[in-house]
């Protein structure tokens, strides 16, 4: 059962990605925004969710044929935010009343030409 499941998550993945972002939620945890300080008690982690905000996946064109790893950050970060329009939150108060990505989370298997990430997305983030 999980198998069909697994491949269906790739193909929306891989169908959705270049340079675009799919939602992995219905809704979003705690409301669309959050104080500058994300809600979250740390790092968010591969098949975590978070307190505030969504996980999302987003893409964005290979560099060649190799993608960073999650881990590099915040460069990745700050590219992944640039290519998808979205301000990139790499310190607090940084993208107040802006939609961004907070973290990147997890690697997601690459397509033909994109590399994809889930990562951790706040619409807009809410600063004091």
């Amino acid at each position: 059962m999980l198998r069909p499941f697994g491949f269906m998550l790739f193909a929306l993945v891989h169908v959705a990605c270049r340079g675009s972002v799919v939602d992995h939620t219905s809704s979003t945890a705690g409301g669309g925004g959050g104080g500058s300080g994300g809600g979250s008690s740390g790092p968010l982690e591969c098949g975590g969710m978070p307190t505030v905000g969504q996980i999302v996946t987003a893409c964005m064109p290979m560099d060649g044929d190799y993608c960073l790893p999650a881990e590099t950050s915040p460069g990745l970060l700050v590219e992944l935010a640039k290519t998808n329009k979205v301000c990139a939150e790499t310190s607090p108060g940084a993208c107040c009343d802006k939609p961004a990505y907070r973290q990147v989370v997890c690697d997601q298997p690459p397509g033909v030409n994109d590399c994809c990430y889930d990562v951790h997305y706040i619409n807009p983030v809410v600063c004091p």
